[in-house]
């Protein structure tokens, strides 16, 4: 019965240790700003460039909540969205490649714009991120990409100073 007692003791000490140092950052961290959502990150950048007509894209399911911005460059239409939670799979972009007649689409990380998903270099990017900063309560701060849906007749936005804008 004292082995159990003292087990369980030992126990809740190792859990309150391994928490204190948690708790005591959480109250410390300044909460008044939180950063900046990805999706407003990404219209301040296009407003930026100067780009043709910087318009929002809202899902019908959510119509309150920006899923993304169109603009044009280079007499072509382009939606670019950034990405969102972890295991939405770009669904945004993906309903607006389906309506936009033989869409491409491209995806912007760490500066460059490519054809492919960044899958490997972004969940390496998240994994170092969590094991350095594991007390960082929001996901908004997390590595983050964008995708951007064009025609099939234009090319990806790589004129535009990508390297100026951090999507995460």
């Amino acid at each position: 019965m004292k082995s159990s007692l003292r087990f369980w003791l030992a126990a809740a000490v190792i859990v309150g240790l391994s928490l204190a140092p948690k708790v005591t950052l959480g109250v410390l961290r300044d909460h008044t700003s939180p950063p900046p959502a990805r999706s407003e990150r990404l219209r301040a950048f296009l407003a930026g460039t100067g780009v043709e007509a910087v318009a929002p894209i809202r899902e019908e399911k959510t119509p309150l909540e920006i899923a993304g911005w169109r603009f044009r460059t280079g007499g072509c239409s382009v939606a670019a969205f950034p990405s969102g939670p972890r295991g939405t799979f770009d669904q945004a972009a993906r309903n607006e490649a389906r309506v936009t007649t033989g869409a491409r689409m491209s995806y912007f990380y760490r500066g460059a714009v490519t054809s492919e998903p960044p899958t490997w270099s972004l969940a390496l990017d998240i994994l170092t991120f969590r094991a350095l900063s594991p007390f960082t309560p929001s996901r908004a701060l997390e590595p983050g990409y964008t995708v951007l849906v064009y025609s099939e007749g234009c090319v990806a936005p790589t004129h535009l100073p990508w390297g100026r804008f951090t999507s995460d």
